[in-house]
């Protein structure tokens, strides 16, 4: 069953055919170097995302039109249909109803090494990054949290592995939100949330 997630605009899908594009590159340039090429989404949502167009009006740039909702392809269907075809795909998300619908894309491709990971990113990035002998693997991660969810330590356990591409759209806006223009007015939590973020007090 099919769980609306609506986000986007014209950015969002520049952004996506951007990794999509670098992904075809990756893929491509890497398939006889390693033995095994990953792709990993951090933060996964369900697969796809509800864009809804509004209804305009009639006139001389065109004819009246109702409101439509299109379903587009999400960063996890895209990389599933990237060609040449990464080895392994994980999927982590901690939403239990977006885990649901990724688990539905996965039986949708019972040929394909899928992983669904229900749980918090920063844990189980960790885990990947520490537990996998990444001598002949290689993968590409994207982490596209909606607010200031990556902790440094993370970025830190992903750097270790020397093997892992990152993309990472930093959440600009949430910073500020935590970063009050005094100084004085950072509380306690504000203070560990951009400490957590930056892996500094300074």
């Amino acid at each position: 069953m099919p769980v609306d997630h609506e986000f986007g605009s014209p950015a969002t899908e520049l952004k996506l055919s951007v990794v999509e594009a670098y992904l075809r590159a990756f893929t491509t340039a890497l398939r006889r170097s390693f033995a095994q090429l990953w792709y990993i989404d951090a933060f996964a949502g369900t697969g796809e995302r509800t864009e809804r167009v509004p209804a305009r009006r009639g006139g001389l740039l065109g004819d009246e039109t109702r409101e439509s909702v299109i379903i587009r392809k999400g960063s996890a269907k895209i990389a599933i249909d990237v060609k040449p075809a990464f080895d392994r795909l994980i999927f982590v998300e901690k939403r239990p109803k977006a885990v649901q619908a990724l688990r539905e894309i996965r039986d949708q491709h019972a040929d394909r090494h899928i992983d669904v990971i229900e749980g918090d990113a920063n844990v189980e990035i960790r885990k990947i990054a520490s537990h996998t002998n990444w001598r002949r693997i290689r993968a590409v991660m994207f982490l596209d949290p909606y607010g200031m969810s990556v902790d440094w330590q993370t970025l830190q356990a992903i750097a270790k592995t020397k093997a892992i591409d990152v993309w990472y759209l930093f959440s600009l806006s949430g910073f500020y939100r935590q970063a009050a223009r005094s100084a004085a007015a950072i509380d306690d939590d504000k203070r560990a949330a951009i400490t957590r973020v930056l892996g500094t007090s300074d």
